[in-house]
């Protein structure tokens, strides 16, 4: 009788992505551009953008010219808090193996 070995399965990254799309959290992840640090440990700097209001259409002239002012505004946080979880990358290995 031959042997049959079913090798675990490593689903790290799906796990990763689906955890990703149903966190409360996942709009606080955005691009570097977009969210910087502050100077202070409870302090972000978020774009402010600021664009001129519509203008009439003239037919003879076309649309006029408008301006577009983009800073960044400090935001504190209201809270502070935090955790951290450790797992090597062992730990995620044998986990597999342990059902």
């Amino acid at each position: 009788m031959p042997n049959n070995i079913a090798f675990a399965q490593n689903y790290t990254n799906v796990l990763d992505e689906v955890y990703q799309r149903a966190a409360v959290s996942g709009v606080l992840s955005s691009g570097r551009r977009v969210i910087r640090a502050g100077r202070n440990a409870k302090e972000i700097l978020v774009p402010k953008i600021s664009v001129t209001g519509l203008g009439d259409y003239v037919r003879n002239v076309g649309y006029k010219t408008g301006s577009i002012t983009y800073e960044y505004e400090t935001k504190s946080f209201n809270y502070d808090r935090g955790l951290r979880l450790f797992a090597g990358v062992m730990d995620v290995e044998n986990s597999a193996t342990s059902r």
